[in-house]
Formats: C-alpha cells, sequence, structure tokens
C-alpha cells in the first residue's frame, strides 16, 4: 500500500472520530470549581408537599437504593437545594429541590425536584430517584422523628 493511500485512510479515520471527540468533550464543565451544577433539559421533574426539614433525611434515604453517591450539596439560596451525584458507573448526576412557598409558610410546604442522570439522561434512573425521594417525604411528612428503616 502507497503512502499516499495510508494518508487517505488516516485521514478518514480522523474526520470520522472528530464528531464523537466533539459530542464527548461537549459535557464539560466550563463553570469552575464552585459551579453549581444545573438539570439538563431532558430531566425528570416532580413536585412533592413535605416538611422542608425532612428534605435532607429523604434524599439520603434514597441515594443507596438508586446507586447514587452524594459528591456535594451546596445551597444557592435558602430555598434551594443543589446535589451533584454520580452514580455506580460514574457518570454525572444532579438533583436540586426547590421550595416552592414563600419563606416563613408553615410545613407542609410546596417542592419542586429535578433529577438528571447521565450526561444524555436516563429517564427510568430519574423517574425512579425521584420516586423513592417522594416517598420518604411522604412518609416522614408531620412525623416529628423518623421511623428506623428496616
Amino acid at each position: 500500500m502507497s503512502s499516499n493511500a495510508l494518508r487517505r485512510i488516516a485521514l478518514a479515520g480522523c474526520l470520522a472520530l472528530a464528531p464523537a471527540w466533539l459530542l464527548a468533550t461537549a459535557g464539560c464543565s466550563r463553570g469552575g470549581a464552585k459551579a453549581i451544577p444545573e438539570p439538563l433539559p431532558h430531566a425528570a421533574a416532580a413536585q412533592s408537599l413535605a416538611d422542608w426539614d425532612d428534605v435532607r433525611a429523604s434524599v439520603g434515604a434514597a441515594l443507596g437504593g438508586s446507586e447514587l453517591v452524594l459528591v456535594r450539596l451546596e445551597t444557592p439560596d435558602p430555598d434551594r437545594l443543589v446535589y451533584t451525584l454520580r452514580t455506580s458507573r460514574d457518570e454525572p448526576a444532579c438533583l436540586t429541590v426547590q421550595r416552592l412557598d414563600p419563606p416563613g409558610a408553615p410545613d407542609p410546604v410546596r417542592l419542586a425536584l429535578t433529577c438528571s442522570v447521565g450526561r444524555f439522561g436516563d429517564a427510568l434512573r430519574e423517574r425512579e430517584f425521584l420516586r423513592r425521594v417522594a416517598e420518604r417525604l411522604e412518609q416522614l411528612k408531620g412525623v416529628e422523628v423518623a421511623p428506623i428503616r428496616r
């Protein structure tokens, strides 16, 4: 095979790989270490009526069963919690909990939950995680002391 033919094959390989490389790097964070992740446009969403004080415990209870781990919890404002998560396959995930009722409103309050899993989304895992969080929030609503899980 001539060197000219080898160059054409190498060029064709580079052109074939370029879109995949661009797609892989498109999801990289450009916001720096302090950037607060935002759920992707494909994220699953749900609303719940729950006690604001129970959100952290409910998310913690839902993490293990969903094969997710907490990387970072940020509170950009008093009525919003942003959980940066990783899956067992080392994929990025994000859960945002937004308090919809005004500050000082008595519990239970309306909550908006938004979840994204993976770079391109995984609707099944997103809905399952939101279901687990909402289920635990419902169990804890109006309860002073959380029951021990069996």
